[in-house]
């Protein structure tokens, strides 16, 4: 069973780069202008990775409770599936989603279960 928590837990990891790749693409495909592209595209996806350092991540600056920490971490991965779906890739959004909500659930299955 701790080979399945870990397997879920880098799940999650590789979904938390995947929404950081989405919005450095969403970027990319806004606006016309390559001075925007360039400054969104990069500016967006270091600007939630520093928020995540501080107040999502397991070792964060700023430790939160649940479910304040749980809110935060789905409004993140819903505003990357939603940068996916408006720079139309509208299924690899929806796909986007629905892994992080399976994985989100089956990790607080495992974590109740065991007691973390």
């Amino acid at each position: 069973m701790i080979i399945f928590q870990y397997a879920l837990y880098a799940l999650l990891f590789l979904l938390e780069v995947a929404g950081l790749i989405s919005f450095s693409y969403w970027g990319f495909h806004l606006g016309k202008e390559f001075f925007i592209k360039i400054l969104i595209g990069l500016g967006t996806p270091v600007l939630v990775a520093i928020f995540w350092g501080l107040f999502l991540a397991p070792k964060a600056t700023y430790q939160l409770n649940e479910p304040l920490l749980s809110v935060l971490q789905l409004m993140v991965f819903t505003l990357a599936a939603a940068a996916l779906y408006f720079s139309g890739k509208s299924s690899l959004g929806i796909a986007y989603l629905i892994t992080v909500l399976l994985t989100k659930f089956l990790i607080y299955v495992v974590e109740l279960n065991h007691g973390v």
